[in-house]
């Protein structure tokens, strides 16, 4: 079992998990996923 985690970064340098989701391996699967979740809060994604 693998964890995909999307981490912002402040601009003072401060780090804090946005979410994220565990799967059997880091596929395109999981990762679209984890953006679309990321979309539907409103998170910018680059």
């Amino acid at each position: 079992m693998y964890a995909l985690i999307a981490v912002g970064v402040y601009s003072d340098g401060h780090k804090a998990v946005l979410d994220f989701r565990l799967g059997s391996s880091e596929n395109i699967e999981v990762s679209l996923y984890l953006v679309a979740a990321l979309d539907l809060k409103s998170v910018a994604t680059f």
